[in-house]
């Protein structure tokens, strides 16, 4: 943002000020772009717990996801070794990855060879009624075994999801940093590629991508001239039919090759390829996270192919060896729900962060970072704007602001201009006055308003404190507006402001909308902009014109920037 304020002295003079003028943390101490790069490292891992937040659901399950009332074994199964899932304390252990294998690969042998004799105690002969410690139940979930001693592989559906999810979010993670890391460097910044970038210097890339065969698809709902009206039926009928083909063709040729070759690529041009790389991989989880939603979906009705785990506990055999019973159940309707709806929030996450990246794709001198985002003020809509010869710009009419809706995108349509790359945006903030009285480019203000008495300027009274909160001396001096002012704020009075504040006298004149800090203070006036004989008058200063002019009533707009208004006439204060 940029105030139109007195010309600003030479960068070497004053250099004890200026460093006293800068961010908080330059005044720490820091280098130049360190705060954004620890912000940017500190922002990066909650782009990595999207995926990791499922894989630590998936791997902290307990008996309570599930369905302790259906028990797949009428009676529990002992054995001297029971696999466990998600438990990483044997990862670095070779006999648990061989009971992993042998389990899946043979269950009746290796149940066979496992098998562990222990005599039931009465009452606990089958899984409704059996009963073990509550220490027991801090266990990992184990591996199923049934009775039919065969493994099905829809119990492992789950653990492939949680481990897939943590692939690509850690790849994620390390993209979506060296993306912004580069962009914060002096010397990398204007390597990182756009889309036409990445086809002009990586031409057999972009074949992979034809490989989904989406272009050929499109082109049987085509409208050309060569084509009758009955071809071009049975053209669109063919397209419908085979859209599902061409989906799963697509979503695979996506997910098991664009994917890995961008990855493998972006290992050796990890500046160039940083922002395409995240594009693929914010759509690899989201295609990832959809497929699991619409999975846990199809589990939660159909109780049959639900994933089962099997619930162990340690006991005494009959020839005094450790044993481990267990029971197998599938996951209960609550499990599946909160899968579920994990799902759609990575789902919906990847597909904000994918398009996040479209503006660098188009144009890679409109890149934004992906870790940090803003807040943005309503005063900034509605955003209206125009093409340097004052028509219209591309995919917008004559009346239609280019971004009315305050929930969405202000910069949206600026980098998808025919003359995009060699343009780029001023923000500075103009007076409400001359916002409204604009008649050549009239602009409806979204963002709140204060009440019309707020609009007068607080010179001595008012001061910027900690924050950047305005804050009231006790005792101070408030400057008269003139009659243009109070004429303006009459003429554009805000709606539903302030009907129910009650009107304030001070001394004969009514200014309706105090709010209860102004009304503390007193003027010894018959009328605004009049003075008191006793009371000495000295004329303003050219700050106080300058902030009566932007800084007491600015509001934000997208417009070059504009030089500071001539002062006005004295400005009278009264104390």
């Amino acid at each position: 943002l940029a105030f139109p304020t007195a010309p600003r002295p030479p960068a070497h003079a004053h250099s004890g000020s200026t460093a006293a003028a800068a961010m908080w943390a330059r005044r720490c101490g820091a280098a130049p772009k360190w705060p954004s790069r620890v912000k940017v490292l500190v922002h990066s891992f909650f782009i990595a717990a999207l995926g990791i937040t499922l894989y630590k659901f998936m791997q902290t399950a307990d008996a309570n996801y599930l369905d302790i009332g259906r028990p797949l074994n009428s009676n529990p199964i002992c054995l001297t070794r029971w696999p466990l899932r998600h438990d990483s304390s044997t990862w670095w252990d070779l006999e648990p990855w061989v009971d992993w294998y042998e389990s899946r690969a043979d269950m009746g042998g290796y149940m066979n060879e496992q098998h562990c004799n222990r005599t039931v105690a009465p009452g606990q002969e089958t899984c409704a009624n059996a009963m073990l410690p509550i220490s027991q139940m801090q266990r990992h979930l184990g591996f199923p075994f049934t009775i039919d001693k065969h493994h099905n592989y829809q119990n492992d559906v789950f653990e492939a999801y949680s481990y897939g999810f943590v692939f690509l979010s850690c790849w994620l993670w390390l993209t979506v940093v060296c993306h912004d890391l580069t962009l914060l460097s002096g010397a990398n910044k204007d390597f990182v590629l756009d889309w036409l970038g990445v086809r002009r210097r990586f031409p057999w890339v972009m074949k992979a991508f034809k490989l989904t065969g989406v272009r050929t698809w499109i082109h049987f709902f085509g409208r050309g001239t060569q084509r009758t009206s009955t071809w071009r039926s049975l053209g669109v009928v063919s397209g419908i039919l085979l859209a599902p083909v061409v989906v799963a063709w697509s979503l695979t040729v996506l997910m098991f090759l664009c994917v890995p070759v961008a990855l493998f690529l972006f290992v050796l041009h990890p500046f160039r390829l940083s922002r395409v790389s995240t594009f693929l991989l914010c759509l690899a989880l989201a295609v990832y996270g959809l497929v699991l939603t619409v999975h846990t979906l199809v589990l939660r009705a159909d109780e049959d192919r639900r994933p089962a785990y099997a619930v162990t506990w340690t006991t005494q055999g009959n020839d005094g060896l450790g044993c481990v019973c267990g029971c197998t159940f599938p996951m209960s309707s609550d499990g599946c729900s909160q899968i579920f709806l994990l799902g759609c929030i990575v789902t919906f996450q990847a597909f904000m962060l994918a398009f996040r990246t479209l503006k660098g794709l188009r144009r890679s001198n409109w890149a934004n970072l992906m870790t940090v985002t803003f807040a943005v003020p309503l005063t900034l809509y509605a955003v209206e704007w125009t093409d340097p010869n004052g028509e219209p710009i591309l995919n917008r009419r004559e009346g239609v602001p280019v971004q009315g809706e305050p929930a969405f995108d202000p910069f949206a349509l600026m980098d998808e201009q025919p003359n995009s790359a060699k343009m780029t945006v001023h923000l500075v903030p103009v007076h409400v006055r001359e916002t409204a009285e604009d008649q050549a480019s009239p602009r409806h203000l979204e963002g709140p308003r204060l009440s019309s008495a707020a609009t007068m300027v607080f010179t001595k009274t008012e001061y910027i404190g900690c924050c950047g909160f305005p804050c009231r001396r006790r005792r101070g001096q408030l400057s008269s507006i003139s009659r243009d002012d109070t004429e303006f704020d009459q003429d554009h009075e805000p709606s539903g402001l302030g009907d129910a504040e009650p009107h304030v006298s001070m001394r004969g004149q009514e200014l309706p909308h105090l709010s209860h800090s102004q009304r503390s203070f007193s003027v010894s006036t018959n009328s605004i902009g009049a003075v008191d004989e006793a009371s000495p008058v000295r004329p303003a200063t050219s700050w106080e014109s300058a902030a009566a002019a932007t800084v007491a009533t600015a509001s934000g707009g997208l417009v070059p920037p504009v030089a500071p208004e001539p002062a006005g006439p004295a400005t009278a204060a009264v104390p």
